[in-house]
């Protein structure tokens, strides 16, 4: 049985543009950052281990047994509007950045900026 070249186009557009595809979307897990396993530890090798923000030194004390308290209760951690946090602002400050020697990379910074947007928990 033959069909007709211009039948079988028909058939064949009819079909392809009936068929619904639907692209099944792949999201990436959300990780968050661990205060206590990632933040704390980065804190306290780059400004309290260093004499800054140690037990007795400037404010906030940055040491690993007291930074979050330092932090959110004291003022340095705005989770509504993040660029408003001290912390932050210090960090990323051209002029004083913290700390002094500028050893956080763009990525810590980075790591930072993620855990005050996630609410600045203490996990």
């Amino acid at each position: 049985m033959k069909i007709n070249g211009l039948v079988f186009l028909s058939i064949t557009l009819f079909l392809f543009t009936n068929c619904k595809y639907e692209k099944e979307e792949v999201v990436a897990p959300l990780t968050s950052v661990s205060f206590n396993s990632t933040v704390a530890p980065l804190l306290n090798t780059s400004c309290s281990a260093i004499g800054c923000h140690s037990a007795g030194g400037q404010t906030p004390d940055l040491t690993t047994a007291n930074s979050y308290t330092s932090l959110v209760d004291g003022g340095y951690v705005d989770t509504v509007t993040i660029e408003n946090s001290g912390i932050y602002l210090r960090m990323i400050d051209k002029q004083k950045p913290m700390p002094p020697n500028g050893v956080l990379s763009q990525s810590q910074i980075n790591i930072i900026y993620s855990w005050i947007k996630e609410g600045a928990p203490n996990n």
